[in-house]
């Protein structure tokens, strides 16, 4: 029987530590030194770092996340 792959195990980035790697970035460190400090991949911090340069933002986009399984009456 083929082994089964776990899901990566994961966590959102909270708003704090989205505007620490801004933050760190606009103070001069590397990709590579923020994902250090803040002990995130370092693909974590250039998506967070192009989001706040492109947009403007470090929020999620509203909508994003899995659907309400119950209508709004029901809750």
């Amino acid at each position: 029987m083929p082994c089964r792959r776990k899901g990566a195990k994961f966590e959102q980035i909270s708003e704090f530590e989205r505007g620490k790697i801004v933050g760190l970035r606009e103070a001069g460190l590397s990709y590579r030194a923020v994902a250090a400090r803040v002990q995130r991949n370092i693909s974590t911090i250039m998506r967070v770092s192009k989001q706040w340069t492109d947009e403007g933002r470090t929020a999620r986009k509203s909508g994003s996340g899995p659907r309400n399984v119950t209508s709004t009456p029901d809750d």
